[in-house]
């Protein structure tokens, strides 16, 4: 099989596994009857079935089997959760799985995200807001100091046509994340 194929494969497994982990929360999300237990139990087996291959020697690499594994991690705490936080797990659950399943998510980002789910939350948040500030500092001093600089004058058109010099060491760094600036 060749590496652009097996890559295919690796990031369909995740997406599925991805989808089934969304599955297993959504049922978790129901009262108790017949449609939760039915949908617990489908989506959790074909979770296991996915994220067991990390277990063989299935020729996965190393982000494919990290990222099954904090898929995995987030399926048990979902079923080790009261029955009434599970709906609100759902969402916050699903949108990690999304991060660590996206092919453009850094595996810096993916690394540090896998590293910080087992930890205490509050702490978690706590040390990323503090890691936050501190890179942003650093990211705003470095790219004042290429604001002062002589000015990089560049030309834009207008929808009319006509075209304007703007000066682009004047410009603000905004730092968007997740909807909210910085």
């Amino acid at each position: 099989m060749s590496d652009e194929r097996f890559a295919r494969l690796q990031q369909a497994l995740i997406e599925s596994a991805k989808q089934h982990l969304v599955e297993l929360t959504g049922a978790l999300a129901l009262p108790s009857g017949a449609d939760r237990n039915e949908g617990i139990s489908s989506a959790w087996w074909q979770l296991t079935g996915l994220t067991q291959l990390v277990h063989f020697d299935s020729g996965l690499d190393e982000a494919t089997k990290q990222e099954l594994v904090a898929i995995d991690q987030l399926a048990i705490q979902a079923t080790t959760k009261p029955a009434d936080k599970a709906l609100m797990a759902t969402e916050a659950d699903a949108d990690i799985a999304a991060v660590l399943a996206d092919p453009t998510t850094s595996h810096w980002l993916k690394h540090s995200l896998q590293q910080a789910l087992p930890r205490d939350p509050v702490d978690a948040v706590n040390d990323a807001e503090w890691l936050f500030e501190l890179l942003n500092k650093r990211c705003v001093e470095q790219l004042q100091d290429v604001a002062e600089a002589p000015p990089m004058n560049m030309e834009f058109r207008k929808a009319d046509g006509s075209t304007i010099q703007i000066d682009i060491t004047q410009a603000s760094p905004v730092i968007e994340l997740g909807g909210f600036k910085a």
